[in-house]
């Protein structure tokens, strides 16, 4: 049985989209065998649960090592996780002189949780259109840790990690280029047509698999 069969018989939807996705950008085709078995990225780490948790996970491993990157999420989490903003922001100015927390993320836990308090948001209420008015506002956020989230805790069709590191490096493999003019604007074609999620999963499996 192929691998496109298999996901027809769990999911006939998302069988469809694959199908659709591979039909009009042929050169995934030869990739169909490591096709997605499900629309669902599930959170590997158990203190991930909601949206405000991957934010600031996405925040911790952006760019560095996954032990790395663990070792500050159960640094930050405790600090964060208190419902007075005040102790909050309290909390993050004395990591000025914590030296396992990398130096340039200091600034933007600290960011979040100002932009959070000033606009009555609380861990809780936050949304995914925070994060894209995070990321107009350049509070740290970028594009792709908008679409990082997206992927996890909603069902949109437009989240792409497009500057992640494994993303490129598969795109390079599948188009030759890592320029960030192409990425976008592959990306960009991806969401224009409803395959944002499939696309950005297909890297992924692409990169890890193949």
């Amino acid at each position: 049985m192929d691998r496109l069969h298999q996901i027809a018989i769990l999911n006939p939807e998302w069988a469809v989209t694959i199908s659709e996705f591979v039909t009009k950008y042929p050169e995934f085709k030869k990739y169909l065998y490591l096709a997605p078995i499900s629309p669902v990225i599930r959170m590997h780490i158990p203190e991930i649960k909601t949206l405000f948790e991957c934010l600031i996970w996405y925040v911790c491993q952006a760019g560095v090592k996954y032990d790395y990157a663990e070792t500050q999420l159960y640094i930050i989490l405790p600090l964060i996780k208190h419902t007075n903003w005040d102790i909050i922001l309290q909390n993050l100015i004395s990591l000025n002189t914590n030296t396992n927390i990398q130096a340039k993320k200091r600034k933007i836990y600290f960011d979040i949780a100002n932009y959070m308090q000033s606009h009555n948001i609380t861990h809780d209420t936050i949304t995914i259109a925070d994060l894209v008015d995070m990321s107009r506002r350049k509070i740290g956020v970028g594009e792709s840790c908008v679409g990082f989230c997206k992927c996890r805790f909603s069902n949109d069709n437009d989240g792409v990690e497009f500057t992640d590191m494994y993303f490129v490096r598969a795109y390079k493999k599948i188009y030759g280029t890592d320029n960030k003019i192409s990425i976008k604007a592959t990306v960009d074609d991806w969401k224009a047509n409803g395959f944002g999620r499939i696309g950005n999963m297909m890297m992924f499996q692409i990169h890890h698999y193949s």
